[in-house]
């Protein structure tokens, strides 16, 4: 769920660490290399410059053990202008 493992609200950067976790890799660096992405692409997801496309959020919900709506929606959120757009993705995360 998106609240899952003492998370109050699953953000961009829990989701990368929950990944990390999960996979036992213990850096950026070696999780864009298993995602197949730069290390400064990472870096640029945890600052909010970029985020990730759908298909490197499939990757993440499989590596993060989390449903793909989940991370869409999370991602979504994280991309959102509006509240009324935030709210949508919110609702996509919390559905399931």
């Amino acid at each position: 769920t998106y609240c899952q493992e003492g998370l109050n609200k699953m953000d961009v950067n829990a989701l990368l660490d929950k990944a990390k976790k999960a996979r036992s890799i213990p850096t950026d660096l070696a999780l864009a290399e298993a995602l197949g992405v730069s290390r400064s692409s990472v870096s640029n997801w945890r600052h909010g410059k970029n985020l990730p496309d759908p298909v490197q959020c499939a990757a993440l919900a499989r590596m993060a053990e989390e449903p793909l709506n989940v991370v869409l929606g999370t991602v979504g959120e994280a991309r959102a202008i509006s509240t009324a757009e935030k709210k949508v993705w919110r609702t996509l995360a919390n559905l399931g």
